[in-house]
């Protein structure tokens, strides 16, 4: 498998308890933390999808097909890798994501969050959101636009004559995934445990996997949903269409690169003609031309 210099390789269908409380799963880590480090070392056959794999990262692998891996540490972060299509990471904190997509990218940390949707032949459509207000402007432009509040009136749009939003052109979901994670070589016998307790059902065509708290549904059409608790994230396997959602953030993007953000009340939608940012009943839109214009 790309990325993995060696594996534990199973493949579960039990019908055993799905959950792991919050509890035993301190216990263990703390177990674990103060443990030898684990010597497995040995690899079984895995006939036929789904497969679970154990990585010597300390971390489970769902291999729903050849196409679609979730990798899923034991505090429940998790990264779903769509080959040639995007790959996300969901942290276990609720406030960090990141997206790695053909027709958008978005970054979410410390308070932030940064997107940008490639919209064909247009140019990129770029914003930061924050609880402060929204930083717009067009890919390659010189010039960006803030959009914030004054005290206790209405937001204003002040332009300001440089580049302010990061491209964001790199996949940048693995590194957050390893560096939020609960990772290390004492994570795996942990990860043995929740493999042992994996859960497979198959209902009316639908597979749904249970594995260390996180729910992955396939539907008949194919399209694949992913959940733990409040987050969730599901695509379209024809076409990669996303769309996420989390207690801090709410994102979706199409095939077409239009898309929206929704995170600190504020809101911004791209399609293939125009970018438009929202904050309460301020709103601000930016078309193809770089032409800017407000409305309360």
């Amino acid at each position: 498998m790309p990325g993995f210099k060696e594996m534990d390789q199973y493949c579960y269908n039990s019908n055993k308890v799905k959950s792991e409380s919050e509890d035993f799963c301190r216990h263990l880590i703390s177990k674990l933390h103060n443990g030898p480090v684990s010597k497995v070392s040995r690899i079984s056959a895995c006939n036929g999808y789904p497969c679970l794999y154990i990585s010597k990262m300390g971390f489970i692998s769902v291999m729903i097909n050849p196409d679609v891996r979730i990798d899923v540490t034991v505090d429940r972060t998790v990264r779903i890798v769509y080959f040639d299509k995007f790959t996300a990471t969901l942290c276990s904190d609720d406030q960090t994501a990141s997206l790695a997509h053909e027709h958008a990218s978005l970054y979410q940390s410390d308070g932030y969050v940064y997107s940008i949707f490639r919209t064909g032949g247009a140019l990129d459509k770029q914003a930061i959101v924050g609880n402060e207000g929204v930083i717009f402007t067009l890919g390659k432009s010189e010039k960006t636009y803030v959009m914030s509040k004054l005290r206790e009136g209405p937001s204003s749009v002040v332009p300001i004559d440089r580049p302010i939003c990061p491209p964001l052109d790199r996949d940048f979901t693995t590194r957050m995934f390893m560096i939020n994670g609960e990772l290390g070589d004492r994570m795996i016998d942990l990860c043995h445990e929740f493999v042992s307790r994996a859960h497979f059902t198959t209902i009316n065509g639908e597979l749904n996997i249970d594995v260390c708290g996180i729910h992955i549904r396939q539907e008949r059409n194919d399209n694949i949903e992913v959940s733990s608790k409040l987050r969730f994230i599901r695509f379209a396997s024809m076409s990669g269409a996303v769309q996420i959602r989390t207690p801090s953030l709410e994102m979706t993007v199409d095939t077409e690169g239009r898309g929206h953000v929704v995170a600190h009340k504020k809101r911004v939608h791209a399609s293939l003609t125009q970018l438009v940012v929202a904050d309460d009943s301020q709103i601000a839109t930016i078309d193809n031309n770089g032409k800017v214009s407000v409305s309360a």
